[in-house]
C-alpha cells in the first residue's frame, strides 16, 4: 500500500495481536472486549477503548 508502519494503526483484542502488530511497526489500539485495557497496555498497546465503537467516538 506503500504506507509506512508508523503511520498506521491496528485494533487488536489479543496480546499476540497487540505484540505482533507492535513488532510490525505500527500503532496499536487494544480492543478490551475480553481482556482488560490494562493487560493490553502492559502487552504493548499505545491506546485502550473498550470496544470499536468507544474508540471512534475518540477518534471524531
Amino acid at each position: 500500500m506503500g504506507v509506512a508502519p508508523g503511520r498506521c494503526l491496528s485494533h487488536e483484542d489479543s496480546i499476540a495481536g497487540v505484540q505482533s502488530a507492535r513488532a510490525a511497526g505500527t500503532l496499536v489500539c487494544g480492543i478490551a472486549s475480553w481482556l482488560s485495557a490494562n493487560e493490553l497496555a502492559q502487552a504493548g498497546a499505545t491506546a485502550t477503548a473498550p470496544d470499536d465503537a468507544a474508540w471512534l467516538e475518540r477518534m471524531v
